[in-house]
């Protein structure tokens, strides 16, 4: 699907566990637990990292591995825990992503969103 045709949806395709289709009646789930907010990094090795908040807003940020950029990805991995964050009066944290162009060699920068619980 190229950008000007985001809107129309019959145009979209969803995959079915074995090919793309127009049916999303047969759309197969590439990975649960995700938030809205990730990012999908290539890899040195030829894999994908798809770094996201596990359970949408929750404490825990995660990785999931996978051969395509579209999944299928692998299980969960929880790679950080922020609690120590959200016992530091904040409301929440959110919005996990990787930096590949901000990292280093070798290494996987990610970022997460911390927000502040306002005083009133």
């Amino acid at each position: 699907m190229v950008p000007k045709d985001f809107e129309h949806y019959a145009k979209w395709s969803y995959w079915d566990g074995n090919n793309w289709t127009n049916d999303v009646k047969k759309a197969e789930k590439v990975a649960d637990w995700v938030s809205n907010e990730l990012s999908v990094t290539s890899l040195p090795d030829g894999r994908y990292a798809l770094i996201f908040q596990i359970g949408t807003m929750t404490k825990d940020i995660g990785l999931r591995i996978g051969k395509t950029r579209y999944g299928l990805f692998g299980p969960a991995i929880k790679i950080w825990d922020c609690s120590k964050d959200l016992a530091k009066k904040t409301y929440m944290v959110y919005n996990a992503k990787a930096h590949p162009s901000l990292s280093k060699p070798g290494e996987l920068l990610i970022s997460y969103i911390i927000s502040i619980r306002p005083s009133f």
